[in-house]
Formats: C-alpha cells, sequence, structure tokens
C-alpha cells in the first residue's frame, strides 16, 4: 500500500441513478463468461424495484438465450449509446447482494485492473450461484401476518384447533418441510393448503438448511484481567471503536502479548451493539483454537471457508446474509462475507502471504478488507508480533494507528534463542544426520523434563531429490522441469507444483544402474529419524500431506494439546498462531531453505518465519528455548531473528528498499508470460517491454522497469515462463501501463500474460 491510496477511495457517495426522461439502463456483468459490463433497459414495472446488487434475468447474444447476471450500476441508456435490449425479470432463485459489496466491487476492478466476472467469482461462492442441485421439496414457514397472529397467543374463531397447532409449530420451530409438518401435528395437507390461501404461511420449494454448528456454545472459559499494558492498548482501540468511523488500528505485539484477547473484546464492544464482526486469519489450520475461544464469548459464530462441504458453506452464507451471526471466522474469502450489518473487521497474522490470493483476480485480503471498511465506515484491525514492512511504514506515517505490547502476558520472558552453525562439524552426528549433537540434546533434556517440542523444516517429502550416484541422472518432473520430490509412504517422486507422480524406478533410465541416492530431506525424513533415535517418544507430523484427511489437523492439535504426543515435525503450519503452554523447546532444523531466493521480500519472509515459530515457546511456566541450525549464523536477517529485534530487522530492510526502490516505496506489478513454446513466450516479454518504454518514457514518468527475464522456475505445468516488474512511483501509474499493455499487446494463440498487482511470489 502507498501512502495516499486509501484516502483516493470513495471521495464521493455513490449516488444512484433514478433515470431521465429517457428511461433508465443497467449495466449488468455475469459471474462467468463473458466478461465485461452489459447494458440493458430497464423496464417500467421494474424501476422502483431495480437496484445495484440485485440478480437479473436478461437476453445474452444473438440467439437471446436468457442468462443470470448481477445490475452493478444504474445509469441513462445515453450514456451506454447503443439500442438496448431489456431486462426480462428479477432471478429469484439467486440471492442479492449488499451494495456495499458491489461498492467493494468496483474498488476491485480499478484498483487489481481485472474484470467483474472474477470479482463476481471472488465475492459469490460457486455453491451460492449455482443454488441446490435439486429443486428442493416443499417447505412451510409462517408470513409476516401468520407471525403477528400467533403472537397475539390467542386463536381466533375461524382458525381450528389442528391450522393453530401448524401455526403454533412454524412459530416454535421455524420452517419445516410440509411432510415433516404433517407428521408432527398429524395431519393431512388440507389445512395446510388452507392457511396457504389464507395467507397466513408461505410454502414454496427449497433446501432446508438445518442450524449449523455456528450455534454451538464452547463451554465458557474465564475472561482473563488485561495487563496494564493491555489495558493501556485496549483504551486507545476503544476510542476507535466508538468515534463511528474508518480507521485502521494496528496492534504490533510480541508473541505472547495477548493480542487474541484484545481482538475477542474489540468483537465482544461492536457484537453488543447489535453489529457483525469478520475475523480473518491467514490459514484454515488456525481455525481449531481460536473457534473454541470465540465460541466461549460469542453465541453465534460461523466458519467460511473453502474446506467445507457445499451444503455446509451454503449454509453459513446464508445465515450470515441473514444477519444471524455475530462473528464470521474464515480465511481470505472471508472478506466477502455478506454481512448486512458490518461493524468490524479483525485481520490476525495480518503479514502473513496466505492472504494473497494468487489466481485471478489476484487481491490481498488485507487490501480488500480495508477498502470495504472504509466503504462501511468502520474499523479495521490488523494484528501481528512482525508486521508487513507496508503496514509498518504505513503506520509510521499515520495512515495506520498504531498501539504495541512489548511484554509477555503474566511477565513471562521471551525464549532464548540459540544459533548452531551447521558448518561446525563438532555439531554433527554424522555427515547424514538431520539432527544436530546439540539439538539432540535439547530434545532429550526437555522430553526427560516432560515438555513438549516442536521442529520446524519448511519441506515437506522424505528427500529433495533422486539422484543416480553413477551417472548424476536426477528424476524430474516432464510437466514443470524441476527436481521430483520422494515421499517415502507412497514411495513415489512428486512434483509438488503440477502434482505429477512417478514409481521409482528399478533401474536408472539413463544408465541402467542400480539403486538411487535420495538427497537433502523434508519432514517426512525428520519424523523418520526422531522415531529411530527416540523409539520411546510419541511424534506427529504436521504438513499438506500429513493433513489431507478431513479433521486429521484438529485431532493431532488435541493430542498434542493433551500430550498424548510429544513432539510435533512440521512445515510452517506448526509456525502460526498455536499456544500449548508444555511447549519448552523449538527447534528449526534448517532456517537457511527461503533467505537466499531470488526475491526481494526472502529476508522478511524468513525473519517472520523464524520470529513466529519462535513465539511458540516460552508460554506457559516453563521458559522457552529456541535453537536454530543455519550455514549462515552471521547472516542480519538469522542474528535479528535470534535477539527478537523486529526494529533491527525492519529498519535494515527499509534502507535497503528504499535504496532500490521496492514497496512499499512504490507500486509493483508483476507480469508473467508463459507458453508451451519458449520463443513466443520470450518475443512476447520482449513486446510488453518494448510497449511499455515506448508509451511511458523514462524522462516523463517516474518507475522502474525489471526484466524481461525467465522466471525462477522457468517452466511449470508444461508451459515456459518469463516475467517483468515493474516499480511505479504511484499506484494510477501503475494502473494506466497494465491497462496500456492489456490494449497494445495482442499475445499470439497458445500465449497466455497475465499480471499481478503488489505481487507477493516472484518465483
Amino acid at each position: 500500500m502507498t501512502e495516499g491510496r486509501t484516502g483516493w477511495l470513495f471521495e464521493e457517495p455513490h449516488k444512484p441513478c433514478n433515470g431521465t426522461e429517457e428511461g433508465l439502463a443497467a449495466r449488468v456483468a455475469f459471474p462467468v463468461r463473458p466478461r465485461g459490463l452489459f447494458g440493458y433497459l430497464v423496464p417500467e414495472a421494474l424501476r422502483d424495484e431495480i437496484c445495484r446488487g440485485l440478480p437479473v434475468r436478461v437476453p445474452l447474444g444473438k440467439s437471446g438465450h436468457i442468462r443470470i447476471g448481477y445490475c452493478v450500476d444504474l445509469c441513462s441508456p445515453i450514456e451506454i449509446g447503443k439500442k438496448l435490449k431489456s431486462i426480462q425479470g428479477l432471478a429469484s432463485s439467486v440471492p442479492s447482494l449488499p451494495e456495499d459489496l458491489i461498492r467493494l466491487g468496483s474498488w476491485m476492478v480499478d484498483y487489481y485492473v481485472c474484470d467483474w466476472a472474477e470479482v463476481l467469482q471472488a465475492i459469490v461462492p460457486g455453491v451460492i450461484r449455482e443454488g441446490p442441485k435439486s429443486r428442493g421439496r416443499p417447505i412451510a414457514r409462517l408470513s409476516e401476518v401468520g407471525r403477528r397472529l400467533v403472537e397475539e397467543a390467542q386463536r381466533p374463531p375461524d382458525i381450528s384447533p389442528t391450522q393453530w397447532r401448524i401455526l403454533e409449530h412454524l412459530s416454535r420451530l421455524g420452517p419445516t418441510l410440509v411432510r415433516t409438518l404433517t407428521r408432527s401435528v398429524g395431519c393431512s395437507t388440507v389445512p395446510i393448503t388452507t392457511l396457504r390461501k389464507r395467507g397466513l404461511i408461505i410454502v414454496e420449494k427449497g433446501e432446508l438448511l438445518f442450524p449449523s454448528k455456528s450455534h454451538d456454545v464452547s463451554e465458557a472459559l474465564p475472561v482473563p484481567q488485561l495487563t496494564a499494558e493491555q489495558a493501556a492498548a485496549f483504551h486507545v482501540i476503544n476510542q476507535s471503536l466508538t468515534a463511528g468511523s474508518h480507521q485502521v488500528i494496528l496492534v504490533h505485539g510480541i508473541t505472547g502479548s495477548g493480542k487474541t484477547e484484545l481482538y475477542l473484546r474489540a468483537a465482544a464492544e461492536i457484537v453488543s451493539r447489535g453489529f457483525q464482526v469478520i475475523y480473518l486469519v491467514p490459514e484454515i489450520s488456525l481455525t481449531p483454537q481460536i473457534v473454541e475461544r470465540l465460541r466461549a464469548r460469542f453465541h453465534r459464530v460461523a466458519i467460511l471457508h473453502s474446506h467445507l462441504s457445499q451444503r455446509e458453506r451454503r449454509r453459513a452464507w446464508q445465515e450470515v446474509r441473514r444477519g444471524e451471526i455475530s462473528v464470521v471466522l474464515g480465511a481470505r474469502s472471508a472478506v466477502f462475507a455478506p454481512t448486512p450489518k458490518l461493524g468490524l473487521i479483525i485481520i490476525d497474522e495480518e503479514h502473513e502471504w496466505s492472504f494473497k490470493q494468487e489466481a485471478a483476480p489476484r487481491y490481498h485480503a488485507r487490501e480488500v478488507a480495508i477498502a470495504r471498511a472504509q466503504i462501511a465506515g468502520i474499523p479495521v484491525i490488523l494484528g501481528s508480533a512482525t508486521p508487513s514492512l507496508e503496514t509498518l511504514v504505513a503506520a509510521k506515517k499515520g495512515i495506520y494507528r498504531m498501539v504495541e505490547l512489548r511484554k509477555r502476558v503474566h511477565g513471562r520472558p521471551l525464549p532464548q534463542v540459540d544459533i548452531i552453525d551447521l558448518r561446525d562439524p563438532t555439531h554433527r552426528r554424522s555427515s547424514r544426520s538431520i539432527i544436530t549433537a546439540p539439538l539432540y540434546q535439547a530434545i532429550h533434556d526437555t522430553l526427560n523434563d516432560g515438555g513438549q517440542v516442536l521442529l520446524l523444516h519448511n519441506r515437506r517429502g522424505f528427500a529433495a531429490a533422486v539422484l543416480c550416484p553413477l551417472c548424476g541422472f536426477v528424476m524430474r518432473c516432464p510437466e514443470c522441469d524441476i527436481a521430483l520430490t520422494y515421499h517415502r509412504t507412497a514411495q513415489a517422486a512428486t512434483c509438488h507444483y503440477c502434482a505429477h507422480e512417478q514409481a521409482i524406478p528399478t533401474s536408472c533410465p539413463q544408465c541402467q544402474g542400480q539403486g538411487f541416492h535420495f538427497l537433502g530431506f523434508g519432514t517426512q525424513r525428520l519424523e523418520s529419524e526422531l522415531q529411530k533415535r527416540f523409539p520411546k517418544v510419541s511424534v506427529a507430523r504436521m504438513d499438506a500431506d500429513a493433513m489431507r484427511p478431513r479433521g486429521t489437523y484438529e485431532k493431532t492439535l488435541k493430542a498434542f494439546q493433551h500430550g498424548d504426543v510429544q513432539v510435533l515435525v512440521g512445515t510452517q503450519l506448526i509456525a502460526k498462531g498455536l499456544d500449548f503452554p508444555n511447549v519448552a523447546l523449538v527447534g528449526v532444523v534448517y532456517a537457511d531453505l527461503a533467505i537466499h531466493f531470488p526475491d526481494f521480500r526472502a529476508g522478511e519472509r524468513t525473519f517472520q518465519l523464524l520470529t513466529q515459530v519462535a513465539g511458540r515457546t516460552g508460554r506457559g511456566d516453563r521458559p522457552g528455548k529456541v535453537l536454530i541450525q543455519t550455514y549462515c549464523p552471521s547472516h542480519p536477517v538469522i542474528l535479528a531473528a535470534s535477539k527478537h529485534a523486529y526494529e533491527e530487522f525492519a529498519a535494515r530492510e527499509l534502507d535497503i528498499r528504499a535504496r532500490y526502490g521496492y514497496p512499499p516505496f512504490s507500486s509493483a506489478v508483476r507480469f508473467v508470460v508463459r507458453a508451451k513454446k519458449l520463443e513466443p513466450a520470450r518475443m512476447t516479454a520482449e513486446r510488453i517491454a518494448e510497449v511499455i518504454k515506448e508509451a511511458f518514457p523514462s524522462q516523463l514518468h517516474k518507475y522502474r522497469l525489471l526484466g524481461p527475464a525467465p522466471c525462477f522456475l522457468h517452466r511449470l505445468h508444461g508451459r515456459h515462463r518469463f516475467h517483468l516488474l515493474i516499480l511505479a512511483d504511484n499506484w494510477q501509474l501503475r494502473r494506466q501501463m497494465v491497462k496500456h499493455v492489456e490494449a497494445a499487446v495482442r499475445p499470439p494463440q497458445g500465449v497466455v500474460v497475465v499480471h499481478d498487482i503488489d505481487p507477493i511470489d516472484m518465483l
């Protein structure tokens, strides 16, 4: 985010068009193809009903095939400037969208330079757009007249006792299948038909969605007393909550300082006023612990994420839309929850890169949340122990309001961090060992003392490559041209990018030699070595492979929480948000995995990961200890993480960013060109660079163009990849460049060009 952007968003409130003498037209977008906006006349009969966000039935193309789209704007027919077809009617089978989401969609189309179709696919889940697979069964519910009649608690003379029991049943239990209603009351469908004709009940076909687990109540937990530092921070937060206007508050607190308690209190304050809260976490895996805490405080909590079944997701979405939910919890897509009474958005671990959507429209949930909050005029709380540098700069400039928590709750100290130099041969048990002697001893001592251990290694699988020792042949992915990862449990080599999998051959395909060497190591191998060296210790692994079966993550966490698992091995999944008081040791097996990637954010990512995982220990009565194994013990990022020195790291990193004009001191966009053939991809990338240089001379416009160059992962999914990075002075110039490239460059057949605003992944 660059300075001034938040002030631009919506300087003037949206003014709806009521039509002119020439009539009223609607601009309609479709959630799936075709792309773009299409103009339609609004019939006189719909003039009073039509509004932005309403689904409509319209004829499309020469055939006039009826399609369902969303009205995203209203205007005069003259503004569209051509003969228009008319809207055929409203689409009652598809839910409408609130005005704030339509305005948010308009902002996304403009800021991310994307199409309405892509935005609507992000805002409206596919399961909602498509509706239930079947037409449904007859469902009865009370009409408003019927509800008022039952509330009088006196049966009128013209209502039979059987009819009255039907009305009472619907009042008490809500919408009911007609078949179930007749069985419960003990009647035929005749009295139901009579009540329907009198307008006391409504019968329509649909899908009956039973109350979800969002209404489950966890066992009430005592509300902890705030420390003096927490109380001071919440006082500042509460000022923003009561101001009744848009503000962004950054809660910058070290790990274990009690940030979550501040979020919960802020949410309780908003809910007590009758409003709703959206609470975003970076990973679905973080939801189990926070769900328990939320449900202990709020009776109506909904979870929205992609791992829900279609029925669960549709049910939760509709409950949120009806205003029945107090707190909506979820990963990045939950930022689009259709809350009719939104009062606050909370983003925990705002620095996490998983908030960035890597498929079109490639939005960042943090930026979208801030835009939505500005539209609604409500506050946003961002929280992190290691804020992104973009967020930090915005806070230092006064664009965001910052509160700090520099102490852990109950006066607990930050864990001691020691660095193990992997270059030192005395630290190794053997040349092939993953666990050095100091780490082995620390694990041994911790377990003997009754503590638990977390071991982080951010690479899954058993080995990073499969090598023939005779000729040097390495098994590579035929589609991605990268080494395949060996997975011992499946006895196969797998590509982690395209999911290609093949069995390990009995002999080398190149020299027919017998036997392979497995190079490098992943979490599977780490787990295997631990089981060998600590045979009586319970070890569990948490990575994308081990957690694939549904419910495995929750079961593993519960086992670790109850002490049934003593050592937990995992990728970055174990580095975020977990709170287990008995963890006394954290080991980082290899800290250098990402620090040398060709990415200007490599140092920031490494520092954040090390700091976050270090914060998992020392949260209880036991003092915490962290051991970091590295080949670069003097690297500034490693040293800063070992000292918990965020300010030191940020100052150095910002100095480098400013020197070279990287974000947050510029607005970045990355173009990626993909093609099955090398030359068309390369030539198209070069053409993009030429077009930019011609249209935006460097003497008139302030920007840097890096590339074109082959991507670090040059070939993925069978396609060659080239990229360019533009670092523009401001986001408006960046937007102009993207639009000009889209208009001026027509890629040849088989070549795909995509752009990524505010890119996170540079590989």
